[in-house]
């Protein structure tokens, strides 16, 4: 029905239902905004939440989040994983049990780092190291020990690995044969998996190589050695190689521990220091990395090569004249052009 201009009449029941849905709606609508709908009476204010707002929040941040991590990805690298988790090898664990049973006085106590930490070994085990041996005492006490201000600039952490070589003649992580061959290298390291865990364990083993040297366990240098040059399974590079060098060219001259037997090797022979094994292979491994070292690590370079120890040892002209005897070794008439890696 209508009136007579044209609009629609309704009952009084009509007029009321529908006045009733526009409160509704306008209910809902509040609600979506966030307010709450009053109701006269004395219920008072009743709250609306057919869609609640925190509802909305979330997915507001989830969407956000998402553009977030995918900008992230594509300009920041993944974290580095954990290092290798180290555990005593059965023969480490069978080597402290046989300890045990042993006599006191068959049994020695070392105290090295900051907090004088004690690290039992052998008597006999000490045959591989001339300058612990040469240290031994036993005044005040049951058994023998050692105790040396040289030892407490000694990390406990790296002597844990001089006292299982002592013990059983290895440290962990042992050399594993590369998965296609035994002869066949690189080969691996156990319990290391990723670039960053190899470029640690090369590092780590340079600072027990420096040990092995003022203790003079040649055996202990010559695993050291065999573990940085072979376990390569992820190459290097030439900045772990870099901060490998910094720890071998730095190290310090011979102390009280090792002065006197030092002399004596070095009697007749001018040039002992430039014969070291691991010196010569690292700047042969630069040498042949001397142009992406130079490109993208030109700085390092240079801060190792004037390092005092390292400029003694002439770290830097060492690496540059290997590199321009390959290049004389050419000939005149070749150009040689290097690709950066």
């Amino acid at each position: 029905m209508s009136n007579s201009w044209g609009e629609p009449t309704w009952s009084a029941d009509e007029r009321v239902r529908r006045f009733n849905q526009e409160v509704t709606f306008s209910g809902y609508e509040s609600s979506i905004n966030g307010d709450e709908v009053e109701e006269s009476g004395p219920r008072g204010r009743i709250p609306q939440y057919p869609f609640s707002q925190p509802k909305r929040q979330r997915t507001s941040a989830t969407v956000s989040l998402a553009r977030t991590s995918s900008l992230a990805s594509s300009n920041m690298s993944p974290p580095s994983s954990s290092a290798p988790v180290r555990v005593k090898s059965e023969a480490a664990v069978l080597a402290l049990e046989q300890l045990q049973t042993k006599p006191p006085e068959e049994r020695v106590k070392v105290y090295v780092g900051k907090n004088n930490t004690a690290m039992e070994v052998g008597l006999k085990d000490l045959d591989k190291s001339p300058v612990l041996k040469s240290l031994i005492s036993k005044l005040g006490t049951p058994g023998p020990y050692i105790m040396h201000p040289e030892l407490m600039s000694v990390d406990a952490a790296h002597f844990h690995s001089i006292r299982e070589f002592l013990l059983t003649n290895e440290y962990m992580p042992a050399l594993v044969n590369n998965p296609h061959g035994e002869n066949i290298l690189p080969k691996q390291l156990d319990n290391c998996a990723t670039p960053e865990h190899y470029r640690n364990e090369a590092l780590r083993a340079g600072t027990l190589y420096v040990i092995a040297e003022r203790l003079r366990m040649s055996t202990l240098q010559e695993l050291v050695f065999r573990k940085i040059t072979q376990a390569q399974f992820h190459p290097y590079g030439a900045k772990c190689l870099l901060d490998l060098a910094m720890v071998i060219f730095s190290r310090p001259e011979p102390t009280e521990l090792n002065r006197n037997e030092n002399l004596k090797q070095a009697e007749g022979d001018s040039e002992n220091e430039a014969t070291d094994p691991l010196e010569n292979w690292l700047v042969e491994s630069l040498k042949d990395q001397f142009q992406t070292m130079m490109i993208n690590h030109a700085r390092q370079f240079f801060r190792v090569s004037n390092h005092g120890a390292c400029r003694k040892r002439e770290f830097g002209p060492r690496i540059l004249r290997s590199k321009v005897e390959d290049w004389d070794a050419l000939g005149p008439d070749v150009v040689a052009i290097e690709d950066d890696e």
